[in-house]
């Protein structure tokens, strides 16, 4: 039987959605600042656990030159950062 893991259960990694370069319209400075917040804690997770983070191919590198190599990017076509809305 398959079913949700509690958030506080032991479990083998953590996958995120790169913010894409429109998350917030308008002010791409303030999108910068979400994407080194979205890098921040994705490299503060791995320190721990596997990080693998969902990033739009129109944003590769900079994802990469932001996560590092602590973070696993999988490139996929991606339009939100929300991965309790764009993930399994």
């Amino acid at each position: 039987m398959n079913r949700m893991p509690a958030e506080w259960e032991p479990h083998a990694g953590t996958w995120m959605s790169w913010p894409p370069s429109n998350y917030i319209e308008g002010d791409p400075e303030e999108s910068d600042r979400a994407r080194a917040a979205w890098a921040a804690v994705a490299q503060a997770v791995a320190r721990f656990e596997p990080v693998t983070m969902l990033v739009d191919p129109a944003d590769e590198q900079y994802a990469c030159d932001a996560l590092g190599v602590a973070v696993r990017i999988l490139v996929t076509p991606l339009d939100d950062s929300w991965m309790r809305d764009n993930g399994p």
